[in-house]
């Protein structure tokens, strides 16, 4: 059996893709994201096994690390003049 990895929220998704967040809602609108309601309508969430397949990206095997290996790389210094 295996497990259900945790969902990303909509600004880890901009900052592991690098892309706006006009841009994460105009891949779920075509299709190319398919998030999960959290909650409330209006919070959306992702499987990180999409997310690594937009970004082209082989995920880890072990479904427990996604969540802490996504967070991991966000924790990496920004690029000059980002915020």
């Amino acid at each position: 059996m295996t497990e259900t990895p945790p969902y990303l929220t909509t600004p880890e998704v901009m900052r592991f893709l690098r892309i706006a967040r006009s841009t994460v809602y105009s891949y779920v609108s075509k299709g190319i994201l398919h998030p999960v309601q959290y909650k409330h309508k209006t919070r959306l969430r992702f499987n990180p096994l999409e997310v690594y397949r937009i970004a082209g990206i082989t995920p880890p095997r072990d479904t427990r690390d996604f969540l802490a290996s996504i967070r991991e790389q966000l924790q990496t210094p920004k690029n000059k003049g980002e915020r």
